[in-house]
């Protein structure tokens, strides 16, 4: 008896079905990429929908920081024009607790 066509039939076969596997594969990982990469984007929507919150929060705080910048600069200038020792004492007390008072 002749095996070879059955061995080269069967070589075929498996071959056929190696490639069927290894296609199924290829598309099984295509839409794992696929639906990791519409994670991502939804993520990145999220994260560029805060910007608008975040911009009106930092302006906020900008704000805040302006004056506080001025109060240091105006308690800096006073303490350098103290001519007394309790003056630039109480302007020094002030400058490090930054009383709204003072």
């Amino acid at each position: 008896m002749n095996y070879t066509w059955y061995i080269i039939g069967g070589v075929a076969f498996l071959f056929l079905v190696y490639l069927w596997i290894t296609y199924n594969k290829i598309v099984n990982l295509n839409i794992l990429v696929e639906r990791q990469a519409g994670h991502l984007q939804a993520h990145l929507k999220k994260k560029f929908d805060l910007i608008p919150a975040l911009t009106d929060v930092v302006k906020g705080y900008s704000s805040h920081e302006k004056g506080l910048l001025t109060e240091v600069t105006r308690l800096r200038s006073q303490w350098g024009a103290a001519s007394d020792i309790n003056e630039k004492m109480k302007t020094s007390k002030c400058l490090s607790l930054l009383y709204q008072s003072c």
